[in-house]
Formats: structure tokens, sequence, C-alpha cells
């Protein structure tokens, strides 16, 4: 755990949340202080997302007010909150069919402090900001599965956030034109944030995900960003890690997987 979360790293983490799923919801709400919920439409919990950014000591009305507003959308959705809040609401998720589903790492880096990984970086990877969302999406639907129809739910929200003018960045690494690993990347001002980073299953291993990564810190250094932030899965930290990327805390995913 890094000491960064007694400054506005944590702050800076939640606002580049904020607007990543700001761009890409439907719908989205406030309630109260630090209660933010995001509906994609995307038919998986993973997409439609109550966040707690600073939840009370125990459930209040703001959280209740989001879960139902969660639950008014009849889509499945995911709860996430600090993990050290975590034993505070577990009945009171599971009141509503919330059920513990993992628990993801928020990581920060300054770009400028980089620091891409030895041995194998995929040297013969091309990565490229592309506008073809098709293309985009083949390496994050077999990385991430979910099926076609999800990925292209997911590309549509994708295509939305681009006519409503957000500025999002899709990056694709290309090996002999190949699509093998895609990843976005999103600015809220001066903090960037990282999501879909995915490869190719039959890819991976080859150092093409750190390659990627590399390349979208540094056009997000080029674009002014003093942090880049990113949520992390169990089986992503080690990655990011070796990037630079430092932990600032743990966050617990409930999730409610029939509307």
């Amino acid at each position: 755990m890094t000491d960064l979360r007694h400054g506005t790293a944590i702050p800076n983490w939640y606002r580049a949340e904020d607007h990543f799923f700001t761009a890409i919801s439907a719908q989205h709400e406030g309630f109260g202080r630090g209660v933010r919920a995001y509906v994609t439409g995307v038919e998986t919990a993973a997409l439609n997302l109550l966040s707690l950014h600073l939840p009370a000591e125990a459930p209040d009305a703001a959280a209740d007010r989001g879960v139902a507003f969660m639950t008014g959308a009849g889509l499945p959705f995911s709860l996430a909150l600090p993990e050290d809040r975590a034993s505070a609401y577990e009945a009171w998720a599971a009141g509503y069919g919330l059920t513990p589903s993992g628990i993801t790492t928020a990581m920060t880096i300054d770009p400028a402090k980089r620091q891409p990984r030895p041995g194998a970086v995929g040297v013969d990877l091309v990565v490229r900001a592309i506008d073809d969302l098709e293309v985009w999406s083949r390496p994050l639907a077999e990385a991430f599965g979910g099926g076609p129809e999800i990925s292209r739910q997911y590309s549509d929200r994708h295509h939305a956030a681009r006519h409503a003018g957000h500025r999002l960045v899709h990056l694709t690494g290309f090996v002999e034109d190949e699509p093998v690993c895609s990843a976005t990347l999103s600015m809220a001002g001066r903090i960037a944030r990282l999501d879909d980073v995915g490869t190719l299953p039959a890819r991976q291993g080859r150092g093409y995900g750190s390659r990627l990564v590399a390349h979208a810190l540094q056009l997000a250094e080029m674009r002014g960003a003093l942090a880049c932030c990113l949520e992390a899965s169990v089986d992503g930290t080690a990655l990011y890690t070796h990037t630079g990327f430092v932990e600032l805390f743990r966050i617990m995913i409930f999730a409610r997987d029939e509307a």
C-alpha cells in the first residue's frame, strides 16, 4: 500500500472512474456523497456499476437509492466499494441479492515514471489509435469472453460515447495486420485512465500487453497527464506493477447476475 492514499491520488482515481463510466453509460446518477450509479445497458454485471466512493460506516439511504436506481434498469449489476468497508456492507448487499464476486486493485502511476518490462516486449507489435471499433473489440471479445452479443453491446456504447463528444482513445496492437490486443485511454482533465486492456488468449505471454500499456502511458504523458489510473484484476496486477503502477487500495466487488 502506498502513502499516496493520503493525498489527492484516491480522489483523482475516482474522478477518472467517473469520467470514463459517465462517457459509456446510457444513464448515470449520483446519490449523496460518494455514491455513483452507471448503467451502460450492456447485459453483464461488470459493466453496470454502483460505485461507493466514500461509503458510510454502515449502509445508508444514499446506498439504498443507488441500488433502487440500478434495480430499476432491469439489468445485472455490480457494487464496488473499498475492501476495508466490505464487512459492514456484506449482509446489506446480500439482502439485495448481491454476492461477493472478487477483489480488484486501484492503481496509479506518473506516466513519466513508467518502467517498461525487460525481456520480451513484443517488438513486432505496432500500436495504433483506431476509429474502427469492430477491429478494436476483437481482442477484447476473446480476452474477456461474454460472447459476440455482449461485445456488440459494449462497442455500441463506445460508439455512442464518441458521437456524444467524449474523447476516448481506442488503441489496438497489431502483429502483421492481426489485431492482438486493445485498450481504451480516457482523460479527465490531466488525469488519465486505462480500461479494456486485453490480449488474445493465444497471443498472451509474449509481452504485447506490456508494450500496449507502455504506448498508452507515453500517449497520456504527451497529452499532459500527471497521473494514469486503472483497476487491475488479480491476474493483471503483476503486469502493471512491473510497468511502475502502485497500489492505492483494494476494491471489493459484489454482483447480481440476474436482473
